[in-house]
């Protein structure tokens, strides 16, 4: 299995002994997928995408 390995600020560091991520992996699973979402590979509702027909209403002259 690939291993990445980073170099980490004295400030990131105090972050990850305050308990809010349970381990330095957790807490760079959630920066990459926080990041793909950025970038718009993860994360797109259908609405967003313009995919949805439940967004659109009928103009009103017309009928049912």
């Amino acid at each position: 299995m690939p291993e990445i390995r980073v170099t980490v600020s004295e400030k990131f560091d105090k972050l990850l002994e305050t308990g809010l991520f349970a381990s330095k992996a957790d807490i760079l699973r959630f920066a990459t997928i926080m990041y793909l979402k950025e970038l718009g590979f993860i994360g797109k509702r259908k609405a967003e995408t313009g995919n949805s027909s439940t967004l659109k209403s009928k103009p009103e002259s017309q009928s049912p």
